[in-house]
C-alpha cells in the first residue's frame, strides 16, 4: 500500500479543514458556484475521504481488503477530477460531468465508511 499517498492526503486534508474552519467562523462559506469552485470543492472532499480511509486503516476499523477497495475508489475519483481539470476550459460540459461522477463516488464511499464506523479524528 502506498503510505506516502495516505500521509500526503492526511496533511492536505488537515490544511483544507483548517481553512474551512476559518471561513466558517467568519461566515465566508458559500456554496461553490463556478466550475472551478466546484472542482476545488470536489478535490477537498477527496482529501477528506482519503484521510478517513487512512484513519480507518490505522485504527483497524477497516481491513486491508476494505482499505484497498476504498483506495481504488479514491483513485478513480481522482482520475475523474484530474480529467475535469484538463477539460475545464475547452469542454466545460464534460468537465462538469466528471466532477459530478467523482462527487457521487466520493459521497457513496464516505457513506459506506460512516456505516462501517469510520470517522476522521
Amino acid at each position: 500500500m502506498n503510505t506516502g499517498y495516505l500521509k500526503f492526503s492526511f496533511v492536505s486534508t488537515v490544511l483544507v479543514l483548517i481553512v474551512a474552519a476559518l471561513f466558517m467562523t467568519t461566515g465566508c462559506v458559500t456554496a461553490p458556484e463556478t466550475l472551478r469552485e466546484r472542482l476545488v470543492d470536489a478535490y477537498s472532499k477527496h482529501s477528506a475521504v482519503a484521510t478517513t480511509v487512512a484513519y480507518g486503516l490505522e485504527t483497524g476499523v477497516l481491513t486491508k481488503q476494505e482499505g484497498q477497495e476504498a483506495l481504488t475508489s479514491l483513485r478513480r475519483a481522482r482520475l475523474s477530477l484530474d480529467g475535469a481539470r484538463v477539460l475545464m476550459e475547452n469542454d466545460p460540459a464534460t468537465a462538469e460531468g466528471r466532477i459530478n461522477l467523482a462527487m457521487t463516488a466520493l459521497i457513496k464511499l464516505r457513506d459506506q465508511l460512516n456505516q462501517q464506523g469510520v470517522s476522521t479524528p
